[in-house]
């Protein structure tokens, strides 16, 4: 008798499982500064020289799509993209001498991923925080410029990522606004972002 009630029990809860209401949990948006703390600017620093440039980070921006949710439970299952600014490095080298023999050879690198990605995210008394992971598609460039020419080379390649979220959101109807910092590491380095955003419940 109590294997067959127990047997019940576990396929009441089962089908009460399956049967509990999924919604659409809304959209997002929001925009942060990368400051690139994982990322190494060592040797574009010894060999920039007097007129080259060594920068990390940059403006970032997002957007989620929260695609379901378990009202019982405060947490949303989705999908998002971001664009990551990582490195900016500037090369200038000037080969020859003599007047008008001179050639000044600019090499310029940017570093920049687009992250795809699912996530996870659980929301407590306006306190929220989620992981990710996905995929970091490049959009690094590269250019070579010379007194007499120039060579634009795009990179292609990219690398996988994972990451959080932390913040805390204010409510105004279906709108939140909200405030915290994502962490993308990619590549090898962490990309810490302060980021102000915006999430509409559906």
């Amino acid at each position: 008798m109590k294997k067959k009630f127990l047997q019940a029990a576990i396929v009441a809860v089962l089908a009460g499982a399956v049967t509990m209401p999924v919604s659409a949990v809304g959209v997002g948006g929001w925009l942060g500064y990368n400051f690139g703390t994982g990322v190494d600017l060592t040797a574009c620093e010894a060999l920039k020289g007097t007129t080259g440039e060594c920068s990390k980070g940059g403006f970032a921006l997002g957007g989620d799509v929260w695609l379901f949710g378990i009202p019982a439970v405060p947490i949303k299952f989705g999908m998002g993209a971001a664009y990551i600014p990582v490195t900016y490095q500037k090369y200038v080298q000037t080969v020859g001498t003599g007047s008008g023999a001179n050639s000044t050879y600019t090499t310029e690198i940017k570093t920049s991923y687009i992250p795809v990605y699912a996530e996870v995210r659980a929301d407590l008394m306006g306190f929220f925080g989620g992981v990710t992971l996905g995929y970091g598609i490049s959009s690094s460039t590269a250019s070579t410029t010379t007194t007499a020419s120039s060579v634009n080379v795009s990179a292609a390649s990219g690398a996988f990522t994972v990451g959080g979220f932390v913040g805390y959101g204010i409510g105004l109807g279906p709108v939140s606004i909200e405030a915290g910092a994502r962490l993308f590491f990619i590549s090898d380095a962490s990309n810490i972002t302060p980021f102000v955003g915006a999430k509409f419940e559906l």
